[in-house]
């Protein structure tokens, strides 16, 4: 059986090191993870690549949370498959995102992916560049950073530090790994 992983580009080193490290021969592509901001062409880019890979593949998993609000129907129309995981964080972090969150509810998580891209997909994406004042407006309940560390990106925690300060919150690194995003990509793999 030929499978194809459709990946989120926000996960893409992670799952491309599981694949690769695991010895697993599925055929990896990824959507560019900063069409989050942009719904309507996140669903028009999900729809093309995944109507080209029911061509070529017997099947497709997907590794993308619930990014659409009816994102399991909309999958269905094209026999693809997600993994568990109700997003991208609770994927990487698994059972400490919930326990996190549940020890504090306003806790802003990175992942190292969206910590290299938050510049151009917080900072001048939601115009906090231009109109400082929005920083104070849309983080304002937040009470502290957590930062999952999937050991896949060198030392980026300076840079963790610095988005922390810019936020003007306590910060707490946890190193993850990718252990849950393998358990749960190879669960999905053995029901295809």
């Amino acid at each position: 059986m030929k499978v194809a992983i459709l990946s989120c580009g926000a996960l893409a080193r992670e799952v491309r090191h599981i694949c690769e490290t695991g010895g697993w021969q599925e055929e990896l592509f990824f959507i560019p993870p900063l069409l989050h901001l942009y719904p309507a062409r996140l669903r028009a880019a999900l729809a093309e690549r995944l109507s080209e890979l029911q061509i070529g593949y017997d099947r497709t998993l997907v590794v993308y949370g619930q990014c659409m609000s009816d994102m399991d129907t909309f999958l269905a129309g094209f026999d693809a498959r997600r993994i568990q995981g109700e997003h991208c964080l609770e994927m990487i972090g698994g059972d400490r995102f919930w326990s996190a969150l549940e020890e504090c509810p306003g806790t802003y998580f990175l992942i190292p992916s969206w910590t290299v891209s938050f510049d151009t997909a917080i900072t001048e994406g939601l115009g906090l560049d231009k109109e400082p004042r929005m920083k104070e407006v849309m983080f304002r309940h937040y009470r502290q950073v957590v930062y999952f560390d999937t050991l896949l990106y060198g030392d980026i925690d300076d840079r963790v530090r610095e988005i922390a300060a810019f936020l003007d919150l306590p910060l707490r690194i946890e190193r993850v790994g990718v252990e849950t995003l393998r358990d749960r990509l190879g669960a999905a793999l053995a029901k295809l």
